[in-house]
């Protein structure tokens, strides 16, 4: 069964549910800009100065996400339920959709839109050695482009 954005999760990546750490989303879409000059100056003393630079915008690029997912055990949804899903799973099933290559795998960001994106950077921070007891509890620092 899916995923559902609000209920169990709050977004999905690869067909699978997870909760992010508070304030880590992002969504960043800077602009493609380019600064040329002509080769003819206002000035020959400073050449590259005044008339002769030309700044072209091309709009807005693609966009990148970045967030961390919390991938601990026991979590919590919305309802109520315990996830039974532990931290390592879900470690391993980022794991595995970071490890395709070459192909754009969906993303459904918490306004429920989904996305074909590319797995493009993902950091994994040990939360405690010593959670070694309960099993290991992750943060994942992902990195998501447009694709």
């Amino acid at each position: 069964m899916p995923p559902i954005i609000g209920t169990d999760s709050q977004l999905a990546l690869d067909g699978f549910g997870y909760f992010i750490e508070p304030h880590s989303y992002q969504v960043i879409r800077p602009r493609v800009r380019r600064t040329d000059l002509l080769g003819q100056s206002a000035n020959p003393v400073a050449p590259g100065a005044g008339s002769g630079e030309r700044y072209v915008d091309r709009g807005p690029a693609k966009r990148e996400w970045k967030f961390i997912i919390v991938a601990f055990n026991n979590l919590t949804t919305y309802t109520g339920t315990v996830e039974t899903t532990t931290g390592e799973q879900l470690h391993d099933q980022l794991q595995t959709s970071y490890n395709k290559v070459n192909v754009t795998i969906p993303f459904i960001d918490p306004n429920n839109v989904t996305w074909q994106v590319h797995f493009d950077d993902m950091v994994e921070e040990l939360v405690d050695v010593r959670s070694q007891v309960d099993g290991l509890q992750w943060y994942m620092h992902c990195t998501l482009y447009e694709g």
